[in-house]
C-alpha cells in the first residue's frame, strides 16, 4: 500500500474561473475545467481533478471516493485545568501534567513540586511559580495562575490545540478539566503545517537542506480558511496493490460561495 498527499491553497475570493493561475482553484470534471457553481456530487464513471497555478490533484473516479468531509474554520479554545492543592503532613504537594494530544504512549509528563510549605496558600504560590518557570518541551509554554476570586485554586491553561490530564497529590482535589480544548482548524499555523506535511510525499524529501529550495508557505497574515479533505482508494488488483490518497483544499472561510459549492460537491 502507497500513501499520497496534496495540499491546495485556494485564494478564490467567490465561484472558481476555469484558468489556472496562480492561487486560484480550478476543478476538473471528465478532463474539463468546470466553475465551482456546476460541481455536482461525486458520481461513478466521472472522473475529477484538482489544480491551482502551484499544484494539483490526481484525476480519479468518483467511484473510488472512500469518504470526503468539509470542516469551517474553527478559531480554537485553550485548555484549562483547575486544582485546588492541600498539602501533606510534611508540607508537600505536586501537579502532575500529561500531554496527551497525540492520544498514544509515550506521554510526555512532568511534576511540579511545593516542598515544605507552611500551608496550602504557600504551596499553590510554589506550584504557580514551579510550572510558570518550566523550561522544557510544551510545558514551557504553559501558564498557570490562582484563580479569580479562590486565591486556593490554581488555574493551568495549555498552548492553543495542546490536550492535557492532570494528577495531584493524594490530600489535593482531583485535577478537573474546566474548560475542554478545541482544536483549530484553517488557521495560518495549520494550512502550513499541513501544506508541509504533504511535501515528502510529492518528493520534496530535503526541505532543510541546501539542495532544494523550499515552496513558500501559502498562507499569510491573518487569513482564515476552511478545510475540505477527499480519501481515493485506486485497487490495482493486477499487481495486488491499494493506494490510498489524501486530497486536502484549504479555501479562504470568507468566500461563502466557493464553500458552500465544495458542500454539495463533497456531499
Amino acid at each position: 500500500m502507497s500513501h499520497t498527499k496534496t495540499v491546495l491553497v485556494s485564494k478564490d475570493a467567490g465561484a472558481t474561473s476555469t484558468s489556472v493561475t496562480g492561487d486560484l482553484l480550478v476543478a476538473f470534471v471528465n478532463d474539463t475545467a468546470t466553475a465551482s457553481g456546476d460541481l455536482a456530487a461525486f458520481a461513478a464513471g466521472t472522473k475529477y481533478q484538482y489544480q491551482t497555478g502551484k499544484g494539483s490533484s490526481l484525476r480519479f473516479d468518483g467511484a473510488d471516493v472512500v469518504s470526503s468531509k468539509v470542516q469551517t474554520h474553527v478559531a480554537g479554545t485553550q485548555q484549562i485545568l483547575e486544582v485546588t492543592p492541600e498539602i501533606e503532613a510534611d508540607g508537600s504537594a505536586f501537579i502532575k501534567l500529561i500531554n496527551v494530544t497525540e492520544g498514544r504512549e509515550k506521554f510526555t509528563i512532568a511534576t511540579f513540586e511545593a516542598v515544605g510549605a507552611a500551608n496550602a496558600a504557600a504551596a499553590v504560590d510554589q506550584l504557580v511559580l514551579a510550572i510558570n518557570a518550566s523550561k522544557r518541551d510544551v510545558f514551557k509554554d504553559v501558564v498557570a495562575a490562582e484563580k479569580s476570586g479562590a486565591t486556593t485554586v490554581i488555574q493551568i491553561t495549555m498552548p492553543l490545540n495542546v490536550n492535557m490530564r492532570g494528577a495531584a497529590n493524594d490530600a489535593s482535589s482531583a485535577v478537573t478539566n474546566a474548560q475542554p480544548a478545541v482544536f483549530t482548524i484553517g488557521t495560518v499555523a495549520d494550512v502550513n503545517a499541513e501544506f508541509e506535511d504533504g511535501l515528502p510525499i510529492q518528493g520534496v524529501t530535503n526541505i532543510a537542506g541546501p539542495n532544494v529550495v523550499k515552496p513558500a508557505n501559502p498562507a499569510t497574515g491573518t487569513e482564515t480558511y476552511d478545510r475540505s479533505c477527499i480519501y481515493v482508494r485506486t485497487d490495482n488488483v493486477a499487481h495486488g496493490r491499494i493506494d490510498m490518497h489524501e486530497i486536502v483544499i484549504y479555501s479562504l472561510a470568507s468566500n461563502s460561495t466557493l464553500n458552500g459549492h465544495l458542500d454539495t460537491h463533497l456531499g
